[in-house]
């Protein structure tokens, strides 16, 4: 699968930093840029394409560039897709951007994965010879940080507290992956096995 291209990033983190402060009971703004330094690494590690969950947490717009129309279902990279603001585009034989009407593919949600398919009686048009010429944009996770599961929330939670209060690192959680809180709330929703 081609690499997916970020369009717009999420606007915010699952948790604010106004939470992680009362989580950590911190009072005053001393140290508000490092909990934020902290939010924003244990998003990271999670969220996006890079992120080992395989999914998105707040809604941000991506991009699959293709160089033909997929000869099957285009199966997209992150699972929850918007199926509503899904944009196809090509470049036509002469070498000019054209829209796909949204009436000519839908969107499909699986448990682990979403697809879009064209419609049986959408005739595949000739396209410029080059590497983007047809592009894919879609929004994809959770939505707002409300509706992120409250498990991803808690482990975002987690790792913040473990990195603020062990700031060298030098403490291990003990007990292995597979008994870590962190890994334990987040197994349920990766994409791929722990």
């Amino acid at each position: 699968m081609l690499r997916p291209l970020q369009v717009t990033p999420p606007s915010g983190t699952p948790v604010t930093l106004t939470e992680m402060k009362t989580h950590l009971r911190i009072d005053g703004s001393d140290e508000d840029t490092l909990v934020q330094s902290y939010i924003d690494a244990a998003t990271s590690y999670l969220d996006g394409a890079t992120g080992i969950l395989g999914r998105c947490l707040l809604t941000q717009t991506w991009a699959v560039k293709l160089p033909s129309f997929p000869s099957a279902d285009f199966k997209f990279p992150f699972p929850d897709v918007d199926g509503s603001a899904v944009v196809v585009k090509y470049y036509d034989s002469d070498d000019v951007e054209q829209n796909v009407a949204a009436a000519e593919y839908s969107v499909h949600e699986g448990a682990a994965s979403a697809h879009l398919t064209f419609r049986s009686t959408y005739t595949i048009p000739s396209i410029a010879d080059r590497d983007d010429a047809v592009s894919i944009t879609f929004d994809a996770g959770y939505g707002a940080a409300s509706d992120v599961p409250a498990a991803i929330r808690n482990a975002i939670m987690i790792m913040v507290a473990r990195a603020y209060q062990d700031r060298e690192g030098v403490e291990a959680s003990g007990g292995g992956m597979s008994r870590d809180p962190v890994y334990m709330l987040i197994a349920p929703f990766r994409r791929i096995a722990i």
